[in-house]
């Protein structure tokens, strides 16, 4: 919703910019009227479920990923994005901030603040010197931070600590 009601002010900036919004789920049909009162049809698009070949696709074709909820945990999409050099765009109120560590490679915003929210959103869909140094730092945070080796290395450790302790 707060993305939605955004995007007028990022178009007034970037004409030709386009919202996807990727998934499924109760609130579609309420975001589509929101979208339509807002003469947005042509620049945001619902894409409904996607399968992973057509995230993946979608992250390699996307300037960024923009996730500023209020509430999600520790995000593995941010992830995917970060490890294709995407930077991101996550909320002051959730975990998004653990995982991008804004601004190493995005940012993060409080998404009640449409003039705000906009603002973020138009530094990361454009492309320039800026953009290049979140993209690198994103797959460089990924690289050092989230790979599967490093996730694996953390899990042993963390159980042989637990175990150790309960011997």
């Amino acid at each position: 919703r707060e993305m939605i009601t955004a995007w007028p002010l990022v178009l007034k900036q970037i004409p030709t910019a386009q919202l996807w919004i990727a998934g499924k789920g109760d609130l579609r049909t309420g975001l589509e009227r929101l979208a339509t009162s807002n003469n947005l049809t042509d620049r945001v698009h619902f894409l409904g479920a996607v399968s992973e070949d057509q995230k993946n696709d979608l992250l390699t074709r996307c300037r960024c990923l923009a996730l500023p909820s209020r509430g999600e945990g520790f995000g593995l999409v941010y992830l995917e994005a970060m490890r294709m050099g995407r930077p991101c765009l996550v909320s002051t109120y959730d975990a998004g901030q653990e995982v991008v560590n804004p601004p190493e490679a995005g940012l993060a915003v409080d998404p009640g603040r449409p003039q705000a929210l906009a603002a973020s959103l138009i530094r990361l869909l454009t492309p320039g010197e800026e953009w290049t140094t979140w993209s690198n730092r994103a797959a460089a945070r990924y690289a050092r931070h989230f790979t599967e080796d490093l996730f694996q290395q953390r899990l042993w450790s963390a159980l042989s600590d637990t175990i150790k302790q309960n011997i």
